[in-house]
């Protein structure tokens, strides 16, 4: 049986649902008014915040732009191990070896001073001049208030011919460090290269009585008394005590003294066997000395008349040391002995674009043309030497230039010029 609802309750039913759901739409209604108005009155904490937020994220995307086109980045050198293998080998007195560790990692501690100190003192023991002077002034520019950078960039001054500048710079190794010894050792060197003899030598023997222990000041005392004095026995005698003393502090530079060492015993004492086995010990230890390597070759061509023997020596000279124009001039010597005219045509013609000063190696280059029957390659290598022929000029090249000269404006094919004196001296 189904019971009706009375209408009247039916009715009061429908009334009493519809005002609730209009007052929860009300309800609604004020919380987003509400919430617009506290939105409006704090628009600018609302605006800082939404203006960052964009702001990064436009960043992003024009940081991640930048890079599409930008090359891989390449992985920085750790210089750890190069640094322990190059302290290692610097250790032994191996100057190659701790140069060949070093040169790579110099861009990875541009402001070590001490790292560019010894590739440049490893490179100018080894005779690399050029090179030497390049890492001297990048020395300086690691630190430029060390002294010692600017000691070295003296010596690498000297061994390039710029004894001015090298005296100016040794003076500023002083000002910023008076008691500096080497820096004082430099300036004695500058001084003798300079030309004022007795002002080098006042200046080293002060550094002697500072640091009887300095093997660079017998080192340089020894050359001021050789080239300087000609007191032989007692630069002798100051060359063994540097390389004593180098071979227990600086084995890296022993190598150099012993050089000179052998350079006196076979010019001084005409001991050239003894020269060649000091020699041989530098090559054991640094077999890429160019230094060592060019006198094996003088005395070898120039003592010993073995050019087959000095050729092999001169050979790897050029090889180690390309920027050297004696090694060149040397080799294209031993090669025109063996009568091997064209590889002497291309060293000697190396030397002079080396930048040679030397009147007899441009006389060598046009004799190794005229030798080939090319006058015409002779003459301008005749002409410019010609330029730097003077007072001084022995009279036996002079007499060979006016010779060759004379049979080019002649014919192209007569008997070879007279063969100027070998003077190691001049020639070195």
């Amino acid at each position: 049986m189904r019971i009706n609802t009375p209408r009247r309750y039916r009715g009061a039913q429908r009334r009493s649902v519809f005002p609730f759901g209009r007052f929860i739409l009300l309800l609604l209604l004020v919380v987003v008014i509400g919430v617009g108005i506290g939105v409006y009155q704090f628009r600018d904490f609302f605006r800082e915040d939404a203006e960052r937020i964009v702001n990064s994220i436009a960043q992003g995307i024009e940081n991640n732009v930048g890079t599409l086109g930008a090359p891989t980045a390449t992985a920085t050198t750790n210089p750890a191990n190069n640094l322990v293998s190059a302290d290692n080998a610097w250790a032994v007195g191996s100057a190659s070896e701790a140069l060949r560790q070093y040169l790579p990692i110099l861009g990875s501690v541009p402001n070590d001073v001490n790292v560019y100190y010894r590739a440049t003192l490893a490179t100018l023991a080894m005779g690399r001049v050029r090179e030497g002077l390049v890492l001297a002034e990048q020395t300086v520019t690691a630190n430029p208030y060390s002294s010692d950078a600017w000691a070295i960039r003296a010596w690498a001054l000297i061994n390039d011919g710029q004894a001015g500048s090298a005296i100016a710079s040794a003076l500023h190794a002083l000002e910023l460090d008076p008691d500096n010894v080497r820096a004082r050792v430099q300036l004695a060197s500058a001084y003798f290269a300079n030309g004022q003899t007795e002002r080098a030598l006042t200046t080293v023997n002060e550094a002697i009585t500072l640091d009887p222990d300095s093997y660079e000041a017998y080192w340089i005392r020894g050359r001021i008394r050789e080239d300087g004095l000609y007191e032989f026995a007692g630069a002798l005698q100051d060359y063994q005590t540097a390389y004593d003393i180098a071979l227990v502090s600086q084995p890296v530079l022993a190598g150099t003294i012993a050089v000179d060492i052998a350079q006196q015993l076979a010019l001084r004492n005409q001991d050239y066997l003894g020269a060649i086995e000091v020699l041989k010990k530098v090559l054991e230890t640094n077999p890429e000395n160019a230094l060592a390597l060019f006198w094996m070759g003088t005395i070898y061509f120039s003592y010993q008349g073995d050019p087959s023997q000095a050729a092999g020596y001169l050979q790897k000279c050029v090889d180690e040391n390309p920027d050297s124009y004696n090694c060149y001039y040397l080799l294209g010597r031993t090669q025109f002995s063996l009568e091997q005219f064209s590889g002497a045509q291309e060293s000697f013609s190396r030397t002079v674009e080396l930048g040679s000063p030397f009147a007899r190696h441009y006389w060598w280059a046009a004799n190794a043309y005229f030798s080939q029957g090319n006058c015409e390659g002779a003459r301008t290598y005749l002409v410019d030497g010609m330029t730097k022929v003077d007072s001084t000029t022995p009279q036996d090249l002079r007499d060979a230039y006016d010779y060759l000269m004379s049979v080019c404006n002649i014919s192209a094919r007569q008997p070879i010029a007279p063969t100027p004196t070998l003077d190691p001296a001049n020639d070195a």
